[in-house]
């Protein structure tokens, strides 16, 4: 493994799983919010977004950690591994506002900078509607199944 992307729902336990594997492989973990959101919950633009995605995609090995599915095609392109985390729904919603409840008025460490922690009622729809919304993008799905990759 050189390259490998950590998918899922929010509150599956990407980053917390990116961040072992990365520990005991010694190999760099790349937390992908901290890239795309500026302080305050500002979002990077796409173009901004990309040219950052293409850079830390040249790196020789990474362990890389979150979905934003409209890059998803292009970063499975570069991948060896995919680590696809798929649990109930209500699993990760209680995790989730297990966070919240934890690191109220706090921002996380894989997270941008001043993104305190938050949850509203768009991010919970999100959570809840996550494995009908990813495998209904075809694309995503057909990666998934086609890819001679390790998954």
């Amino acid at each position: 493994m050189k390259k490998a992307l950590v998918i899922g729902c929010p509150g599956s336990g990407k980053s917390t799983f990116s961040s072992r594997l990365g520990k005991e492989s010694d190999i760099p973990v790349i937390h992908l919010d901290s890239f795309y959101w500026k302080p305050g919950w500002i979002s990077c633009s796409n173009q901004e977004f990309d040219e950052i995605l293409r850079d830390l995609l040249l790196q020789e090995t990474y362990i890389m950690d979150g979905n934003y599915s409209r890059t998803i095609d292009f970063r499975i392109s570069f991948a060896d591994t995919v680590y696809f985390f798929d649990f109930s729904r209500y699993l990760c919603l209680y995790r989730v506002i297990k966070r919240r409840i934890l690191n109220h008025g706090k921002t996380r460490e894989y997270m941008g900078k001043d993104c305190l922690e938050s949850i509203d009622y768009k991010f919970i729809k999100s959570v809840w509607n996550f494995r009908k919304m990813a495998m209904a993008n075809y694309s995503f799905k057909k990666q998934l199944i086609e890819s001679p990759k390790t998954m």
